[in-house]
């Protein structure tokens, strides 16, 4: 339960980065519309942090 949980907050952060990257009105938003457009090898770094967040709050909730 906790993991569909965390997989759902995941898709949140991922489609928020989606939006900001095509929204460049701020200067962050701007870099991260940058970083974006690195293409697939940025978005597994995300997914590779996202899910060490993921580990350490089941781990801290256990």
């Amino acid at each position: 339960m906790e993991i569909l949980l965390i997989i759902r907050q995941m898709k949140i952060c991922l489609v928020y980065l989606l939006w900001v990257s095509t929204h460049h009105t701020h200067p962050h938003t701007q870099l991260l519309a940058n970083w974006w457009k690195g293409g697939e090898k940025v978005i597994v770094e995300i997914i590779k942090l996202l899910l060490a967040l993921a580990i350490l709050t089941i781990a801290f909730k256990i």
